[in-house]
């Protein structure tokens, strides 16, 4: 299995399940890719570190990308061929291929999530 998990306010937002989860997954020899809008290689790397959180590859956004961030993020999410993806990014997980099963962190600042009946986030 292929997972992608975000950083921000997704691995930040459960931690200790996400160090848990990680160990795991590829404990089991499944694979972990860890896939952020954040530019800061670094900065990452050491959230990663700081939190025990286990992964085979971490993907951050190239300072010189043209592309829109959610246009970046979706074509590596597709292209790292995910079966998993946590991200706490609503209308991310409406543009990913339907095969993927997305797990939605609830955004306890904003309290329960409200769709539309497009199921957009509103």
């Amino acid at each position: 299995m292929r997972v992608i998990i975000d950083i921000d306010q997704t691995i930040t937002q459960a931690p200790n399940f996400f160090s848990w989860l990680t160990h795991a997954l590829r404990r089991d020899q499944h694979w972990v890719g860890i896939v952020t809008v954040r530019c800061d290689r670094e900065s990452s790397l050491m959230t990663l570190k700081e939190l025990d959180i286990s992964f085979n590859i971490l993907e951050t956004l190239p300072l010189d990308e043209e592309r829109d961030c959610m246009d970046w993020k979706l074509d590596t999410i597709h292209g790292l061929e995910a079966d998993v993806v946590f991200d706490d990014w609503p209308e991310l997980s409406h543009k990913l291929d339907p095969k993927i099963f997305v797990a939605l962190p609830r955004d306890t600042e904003m309290g329960n999530l409200v769709y539309d009946d497009n199921d957009m986030l509103i």
